[in-house]
């Protein structure tokens, strides 16, 4: 069974549109503590402006979305569905809690609750990102699919946040917000794949799981507001 869900963010601007529109998709996971998952990036887009440049991207807000967690089969067919409420952004990490607004609905989509590890990994530690690839299927659609990509953790590299690990193939558009696993457990939430040209191009950076506690224990105090912090420019989705 796979681990994570996939994640859309929709939006209506009501004075220019007649419907809601895709916005920006990715992965999502659920926790056993509670809540569920996803990257800040895919479901409050006008928080990063280094990834979302567009002018229009910053009419949109909260008022203006809706959020859906899907269960996709291998062929990339939603077999199941529910709708959450506005995330919890972390303030300075790509990382946000989502809640179904049905309670009993994570149950039905079938993906199982994932404990966090708290554990310190040691280079080279074997890890697998279980999460959906996305590809272009039309204009006004995308296929997405299942994927899990193995890897092994390099360290925190370059002076920042980031913890990075190293994939046995280059991580897809739609896997942020991915589960990065260590055996059965948790141990972080893909954040971005550093681009060609950077000295670490080619790696993912992940949110390690003792910062995603602190925002799944603090998430009925969070907001929505703060800017996300520039060490993520240059990351891409």
């Amino acid at each position: 069974m796979a681990s994570s869900f996939a994640v859309s963010t929709w939006f209506r601007l009501p004075e220019h549109m007649s419907r809601f529109d895709i916005l920006s998709r990715g992965s999502a996971f659920r926790l056993t503590g509670g809540g569920v998952v996803a990257s800040a990036h895919v479901l409050a887009p006008w928080r990063f402006p280094a990834y979302f440049p567009e002018e229009w991207v910053r009419a949109v807000g909260p008022e203006h979305t809706r959020y859906f967690l899907e269960r996709r089969n291998t062929a990339g067919i939603v077999t199941a569905c529910t709708e959450a409420c506005a995330p919890v952004c972390h303030a300075e990490r790509d990382a946000a809690v989502l809640t179904p607004l049905d309670a009993t609905a994570l149950d039905a989509l079938g993906a199982p609750a994932l404990d966090l590890a708290l554990k310190i990994l040691q280079d080279g530690a074997a890890l697998t990102v279980d999460g959906h690839n996305i590809e272009e299927a039309g204009e006004d659609d995308d296929l997405v699919v299942p994927e899990v990509v193995a890897g092994s953790y390099v360290g925190r590299l370059g002076g920042g946040p980031q913890h990075f690990m190293r994939t046995d193939s280059l991580l897809e558009q739609g896997m942020c917000g991915a589960p990065v696993m260590s055996g059965s457990a948790c141990v972080g939430v893909v954040e971005g794949i550093v681009p060609e040209g950077h000295p670490l191009a080619g790696l993912a950076a992940f949110v390690p799981a003792a910062e995603l506690s602190e925002i799944v224990a603090a998430r009925s105090d969070a907001g929505e507001h703060g800017a996300p912090p520039e060490s993520l420019a240059g990351l891409v989705m």
